[in-house]
């Protein structure tokens, strides 16, 4: 069964990235999929399936997309889906552990310095984690001067105080 998608309606625009960036008009997959004549491709490969019978395909567009990063790249068909799906799984924030944490000396009255440095301490780990997964991102090739100016130097403060605060422990 094949369900023809909507993904032809998706332009450089109005595609959104993580952490509110923009693709590039110079990348290289984009300057790619734009040569590509996807709905003529696309009615050619509905043919090919049944309109009632089977579990429904995936949609062209990532079929052939696979198939060329595949090839462009020289992978394997199980080192591509590998690769899409590092690329999906969300990283561990510990971002409730970390308020829990936080609120657990923030209620007391008067925490005794060593809570508190060590109340900081901890802080300081979930922001390092997090940090980190930001960092991977950057060398996997993702940009962060294509995120949104307002979340750009929000990013930019939090580097800042993180460096400042650590110096300090």
């Amino acid at each position: 069964m094949y369900r023809k998608s909507n993904q032809s309606s998706i332009t450089l625009e109005n595609f959104q990235l993580l952490f509110s960036g923009k693709l590039s008009p110079d990348n290289r997959w984009v300057i790619m999929a734009e040569l590509i004549p996807w709905s003529n491709f696309e009615a050619e490969y509905a043919e090919n399936f049944s309109e009632k019978m089977g579990a429904p395909a995936k949609p062209f567009r990532m079929a052939l997309g696979a198939l060329i990063i595949k090839e462009k790249l020289g992978t394997s068909d199980q080192e591509t889906v590998d690769r899409r799906n590092k690329l999906d799984k969300k990283p561990r924030t510990y971002r409730n552990k970390a308020r829990k944490d936080y609120l657990k000396i923030a209620k007391k009255r008067r925490p005794s310095w060593k809570e508190r440095t060590d109340a900081i301490f901890k802080q300081l780990q979930y922001i390092k984690r997090n940090l980190s997964h930001i960092e991977k991102l950057t060398n996997s090739g993702t940009e962060l001067s294509r995120l949104n100016p307002r979340i750009y130097k929000i990013w930019l403060v939090i580097t800042e105080v993180y460096r400042q605060q650590w110096q300090d422990v």
